[in-house]
């Protein structure tokens, strides 16, 4: 699987999205598990099917897998979660087994499934791949403690522009704007994704005349649809995440051909 033309057609200056990218951030949020070793012949053992437990005082804790698809799923045996949780669970650990054909995106990315999952539970998600004989490190998401607005590495669905105007408003204005649950190709399947969900995060329109720091930009890439984000700062400024990029600032006008639209949230009016 090649990589789509959007991910390399948008820039040029800086390149850092990679495995070795997220092994990075998977360092800093490493959550590791006393029986390590026992946690890795767990999730070979079921193979090709997804592995799946929890974790408890850094012990990995496994829990039988009843999707009715085990090969793309995972579910959890409702009285088995419910006796764990009467226990202490401190995270949700699940597989995603892989083939080694090529992927032009790190496979342990949540799907929109494990991300509905994550914020249904409220607890710190890890996701390992596995291709039969070896089981990677957990890329972990849905951690309470978010990293700086600048320079943070991009991860599809995990630190992307959709995530950092998420946090800036949290840490900005105290406003919780939800992490929209999506797939990692969502761009690519030409899902209005960002339009349809401005609204009803309490987002309404305005002109770029009225920009005021805090309001969103919205943008078209090389799409026929938004498919992607920046916060105005103030003079001429924005602070967005590109794919392929490191999180910062950026001069609005640069990207005038690509604005469509800009929107404020209710609470800042």
């Amino acid at each position: 699987q090649s990589l789509p033309p959007y991910y390399n057609q948008i820039h040029t200056k800086r390149s850092t999205y990679s495995t070795a990218c997220i092994n990075k951030i998977i360092a800093e949020k490493r959550m590791p598990f006393v029986n390590h070793d026992e946690f890795e012949r767990h999730v070979i053992s079921q193979y090709p099917t997804e592995a799946c437990g929890i974790v408890r005082n850094n012990v990995f804790v496994p829990l039988k897998n009843i999707a009715d698809n085990p090969l793309q799923d995972f579910k959890m045996d409702v009285m088995d979660y419910a006796r764990e949780m009467a226990l202490g669970v401190d995270a949700i650990v699940h597989s995603h087994p892989v083939n080694m054909k090529p992927c032009w995106y790190d496979q342990r990315i949540p799907s929109k499934a494990d991300m509905m999952g994550q914020q249904k539970t409220a607890l710190p998600w890890g996701i390992v791949t596995c291709e039969g004989e070896t089981v990677s490190e957990p890329l972990w998401f849905g951690h309470k403690e978010r990293p700086p607005l600048l320079e943070r590495e991009f991860i599809f669905s995990v630190q992307d522009c959709l995530v950092l105007m998420s946090d800036y408003y949290l840490q900005t204005h105290g406003i919780i704007i939800p992490n929209t649950p999506r797939d990692v190709d969502w761009f690519l399947k030409s899902e209005d994704l960002i339009t349809a969900g401005w609204e009803g995060f309490g987002f309404t329109p305005i002109s770029m005349s009225e920009l005021r720091p805090g309001d969103v930009i919205l943008m078209k890439i090389r799409s026929d649809f938004v498919n992607h984000i920046g916060v105005y700062i103030d003079h001429n400024k924005m602070l967005h995440h590109l794919i392929n990029r490191l999180s910062g600032y950026d001069e609005i006008n640069k990207w005038d051909k690509q604005i469509t639209a800009c929107i404020r949230h209710k609470d800042l009016t």
